[in-house]
């Protein structure tokens, strides 16, 4: 197959986006050739079938705000005529299945779009009629309903992803991923405050790991920080800020539980990335709940710091009840990246065959 692949980024050092390049070597390996247009371009290691291409700075930025982006379609249209691509692929970015609809058309190319949010926008809806195919990794990952959609899970690397030789006995709590309101990183700040007050037996303690990708999530982590020492908790919080990718399999190896009390409406990525490195995950996200059926004490049901403060003791206390070998079998066959990609290429193929 040739594949044209548009995505955010390409940089296998992002501590967002690494995953994406994950995706295009994977997606390599099964194509005749790839070409991949990208915003953001970093660190790569890719085969010699694989180009990259990154929009012109100048239309990201200001020329973004007066619509620029739709000058990329007199490229895109020259690569489309000499590369002979069967499909496209927008991975995440799906303001370019609209953007460059003119192509789409004019080269009668099926575009697969992968989801998986739950945030619905005038721009997802434009990008939904333009799109031939959607996939997404939950019911909940895509809010319109839809017979273009389809549900393939989502694509953890778990050979990155991998359990340690033997897990810690510590009392360290993890919390992986972007520090944003959605988040509900305020949420496991009292929930710790409720611990020291309620389980001093316990001295357990919180590391938030992620970045800032907004001015209002920069504003939060200020907010975050005063209240930690406003409430005398700096000596059991840190704030460590982003890591790469590869850093991360040994982050979830330091704690005996990863907490995610997002509000994303979707399955984040950290959920199954903890437990495919053998960490219980703990988590408010009910798109989670099915993955986490055989293990009920890890859904939060009750999101005060009370209840999920007694659920996590209740976890350490019973920690031999999560096997790391069960909780990676909740990821291996379903939600790693590989089973993934070979869904992915069966639609493709399928659309490509349609």
């Amino acid at each position: 197959m040739r594949l044209l692949l548009v995505n955010f980024a390409m940089d296998q050092q992002s501590p967002v986006l690494a995953w994406q390049h994950s995706v295009a070597t994977r997606l390599a390996s099964r194509c005749q050739r790839l070409v991949v247009l990208t915003e953001r371009l970093g660190p790569c290691d890719l085969p010699p079938h694989v180009e990259v291409h990154r929009v012109p700075r100048v239309l990201t930025t200001p020329l973004r705000m007066i619509g620029a982006k739709w000058l990329m379609n007199g490229p895109v249209w020259q690569w489309c005529a000499r590369e002979r691509f069967d499909a496209v692929f927008v991975h995440m970015n799906a303001d370019w299945v609209y953007r460059l609809a003119q192509c789409w058309r004019r080269f009668n190319l099926p575009v697969l779009l992968w989801y998986a949010h739950g945030t619905v926008t005038d721009r997802l809806h434009k990008a939904h009629r333009h799109a031939t195919a959607v996939v997404t990794s939950t019911p909940e990952g895509f809010g319109i309903p839809s017979s273009k959609v389809r549900i393939i899970g989502q694509g953890i690397d778990t050979d990155l992803f991998t359990p340690p030789e033997s897990r810690p006995d510590s009392s360290t709590i993890v919390a992986v991923g972007r520090v944003s309101r959605r988040k509900s990183v305020t949420l496991m700040i009292d929930t710790l405050a409720w611990l020291r007050a309620n389980a001093p037996q316990h001295p357990f303690r919180l590391r938030i790991v992620g970045p800032t990708l907004t001015r209002d999530d920069s504003a939060y982590a200020g907010e975050l920080a005063e209240t930690v020492r406003a409430r005398g908790l700096a000596p059991w919080v840190t704030f460590e800020g982003p890591r790469p990718m590869s850093a991360l399999p040994a982050i979830y190896a330091s704690a005996f539980l990863h907490l995610n009390l997002s509000q994303t409406g979707s399955m984040d990525k950290a959920i199954l990335e903890s437990l495919a490195c053998g960490c219980p995950t703990m988590t408010s996200n009910a798109s989670a709940f099915p993955v986490l059926e055989r293990f009920p004490t890890l859904t939060v049901r009750t999101p005060t710091p009370e209840a999920i403060g007694r659920q996590i003791t209740h976890v350490s206390e019973h920690r031999d009840a999560y096997a790391p070998a069960d909780l990676r079998g909740l990821v291996s066959g379903r939600h790693d990246i590989d089973s993934y990609v070979d869904r992915v290429c069966g639609i493709l193929s399928e659309l490509v065959r349609h």
